[in-house]
């Protein structure tokens, strides 16, 4: 009897753990639906057709929701100073603002600037 009533103590505190979890996703209605509506602005220029548009956003929305569940906790400290120094640079080389897609040597020659800045020792192959 002490057996039973342990497994089912223990299944209704891995009930409420999980339960918990799903509910602190930052994965929200509303986040989702602000995602979407900003997504649109971009698109609406690019994706002239409303329906086209729709199917796209659902797609990235959905693949970023189960690419990075946890949000920006899915990527690592590594991963993230990478792009902290990109950004850094093209904020201090635009400080206003950029024009995108922006010209590829000067993508180029910034990722290289990180990536000296990141692993002094590269050695270039």
């Amino acid at each position: 009897m002490k057996r039973v009533l342990l497994v089912i103590v223990m299944f209704l505190i891995i009930t409420q753990c999980k339960s918990q979890a799903r509910s602190d996703s930052i994965w929200t209605e509303k986040y989702q639906q602000n995602l979407s509506s900003h997504l649109d602005s971009i698109y609406k220029s690019k994706v002239p057709v409303e329906s086209q548009r729709a199917g796209l956003i659902i797609y990235l929305v959905t693949n970023l929701k189960s690419t990075l569940s946890n949000g920006l906790e899915s990527i690592s400290a590594d991963s993230l100073s990478k792009i902290d120094c990109v950004i850094a640079k093209l904020k201090k080389e635009y400080p206003d603002k950029i024009l995108l897609p922006m010209p590829k040597d000067q993508m180029i020659r910034i990722v290289n600037e990180c990536r000296e800045e990141i692993i002094p020792n590269n050695k270039k192959e």
